[in-house]
């Protein structure tokens, strides 16, 4: 049977290969057994393995599934998605931030939660400002649920995101009653609950977070204040940066 011949990426091939011999290998199955699991010819199989075959998306899937691996491991090497900035960017502008370009950006197996978008989006030294500036825009469009933000939240391993997805919960609502916000707050409820469990971690013993861009401290926005936060941001930050993700500034 003549087969289509495709072309492959050199750097995209050698990864590929190796992603399936080793996926292959971790099952212990030799390249006729999986050939025969995965409904492709075996010399298809040893052409992938040198990088100088590319499967279509069905022999794709189907070697996904004979191996028990995620897209994801075939195409990158990662069980799961990274949590960087690329691997984020999908997530992101699926929730609400448009005009999010990301150099690089990497494309999913799956989409994640909003809970753990978030969280992940909040974790670091130096959170990326053009999403941290929109988050409420995406916080005014979801209803998270509680349990999986507190949990998302320790997975991350930064004790600052509870406190900084509250202060953001604060500015949120406070935003929605601006006429030029540009969302409606679907679950208000929510983001109030979310404040208020959350309010218990600050510790006003320790220097106020500044998100690796300080700011004034003295100044008299309660968010910032109720919640030890020296970020240089301000309110009409957000409320722009809102604007800009929804569409609504060019």
């Amino acid at each position: 049977m003549n087969t289509v011949q495709r072309e492959v990426e050199p750097e995209f091939g050698r990864q590929f290969s190796d992603n399936v011999k080793s996926a292959r290998e971790l099952r212990l199955l030799t390249q006729n057994e999986l050939a025969i699991l995965a409904s492709i010819s075996r010399p298809q199989i040893v052409r992938m393995e040198s990088g100088s075959y590319s499967p279509d998306v069905p022999q794709l899937l189907r070697l996904a599934a004979a191996l028990r691996v995620p897209l994801e491991y075939l195409t990158a090497g990662r069980w799961r998605p990274s949590s960087s900035l690329r691997g984020l960017a999908f997530d992101l502008h699926r929730l609400g931030i448009r005009d999010l370009e990301v150099s690089g950006s990497e494309v999913p197996g799956s989409l994640r939660h909003p809970e753990e978008v978030v969280a992940l989006a909040l974790a670091g030294d130096r959170p990326e400002v053009r999403v941290l500036e929109a988050l409420p825009l995406v916080l005014a469009g979801v209803r998270l649920r509680v349990p999986l933000v507190n949990a998302f939240a320790l997975s991350t391993g930064d004790k600052r995101v509870r406190t900084r997805l509250g202060w953001l919960c604060d500015i949120t609502l406070i935003l929605s009653k601006q006429s030029t916000f540009p969302a409606t707050v679907v679950a208000p409820r929510s983001l109030e609950v979310l404040s208020k469990r959350f309010l218990r971690f600050v510790d006003k013993k320790a220097a106020p977070d500044t998100l690796g861009h300080p700011g004034n401290f003295t100044s008299r926005l309660l968010p910032w204040k109720r919640w030890h936060i020296n970020y240089a941001g301000r309110l009409d930050d957000f409320l722009k940066r809102s604007q800009e993700a929804a569409g609504g500034i060019k």
